[in-house]
């Protein structure tokens, strides 16, 4: 009995040493990943390393070296892993007095607006941005919303649009019921609604995001707050050469705006 639990202990102290040789060099994994893109996971460490571990187990990958050693070269490998690494939750008409002062502006103008919203997690401020601008009377053929995101998954999400009932927790009735069809437990959004969004699959730091070309205003709500300072500022001076009118605002959210820090 004695021998079975130091068998037991034996072989966990061995698990321990093959785990620490084949998972050792997360910091390399964490600044490649902080340079494609711009996420900082410093103060995530333990459950950075926690799931890429789990991502590497999962391939088969024998070590974070390996693992690193391979993302370049297996484009649908690094995409997988930025997809398991990013969060993705938002809900309809988040923040919203930041979207109604969007409709009065675009309403109080007679000219076409193109709207991006980076990042656009599963479509719900997009949509939800598509929704208050018909509601508030503007005709939807003056105007086009982007929506971006790093997640190839949430990308997939946001063009099925279909949600459950937390995601769209903030809609009145009369909105669900105009706006979506439902089934058991799922919301699924009109094609009308839909039709009105591009979604696209881009980096912000890319030159394929450049070649969006130019937006009259830009949604950027709680994604700088996963940014380290040097990397926010980057990433609104790569908004602002991306507006149309370089005096006109663009909406960060709340969390973003706890920062200390200056363009």
């Amino acid at each position: 009995m004695f021998d079975f639990f130091k068998v037991q202990k034996v072989a966990k102290e061995i698990e321990k040493v093959q785990i620490a040789k084949d998972y050792e060099n997360i910091p390399d994994i964490s600044k490649y990943i902080k340079e494609v893109t711009g996420i900082d996971f410093e103060d995530q460490a333990v459950v950075f390393k926690s799931k890429v571990t789990s991502f590497c187990r999962t391939h088969k990958i024998e070590s974070f070296k390996s693992c690193l050693s391979t993302l370049d070269t297996l484009p649908e490998l690094k995409q997988e892993l930025i997809n398991y690494l990013t969060t993705n939750e938002s809900f309809f008409y988040r923040e919203v007095h930041q979207i109604n002062s969007l409709v009065k502006t675009i309403k109080e103008t007679s000219k076409s607006v193109k709207v991006l919203c980076a990042p656009s997690a599963k479509g719900e401020e997009p949509y939800s941005i598509t929704i208050a601008l018909l509601e508030a009377g503007v005709s939807a053929s003056r105007f086009q919303i982007t929506g971006i995101d790093i997640s190839s998954d949430a990308i997939a999400t946001a063009q099925k649009a279909i949600y459950n009932e937390k995601a769209i927790r903030n809609l009145n009735d009369s909105i669900r019921q105009k706006y979506f069809s439902r089934d058991g437990n799922e919301y699924k959004l009109n094609q009308e609604i839909k039709n009105k969004v591009t979604f696209i699959c881009v980096n912000i730091f890319d030159d394929d995001f450049k070649r969006l070309g130019k937006f009259d205003y830009i949604f950027s709500r709680n994604m700088l707050i996963y940014f380290d300072t040097p990397t926010r500022i980057k990433a609104q001076n790569i908004f602002k050469e991306q507006l149309v009118n370089s005096s006109t605002s663009i909406y960060y959210g709340h969390a973003d705006l706890t920062h200390e820090y200056k363009v």
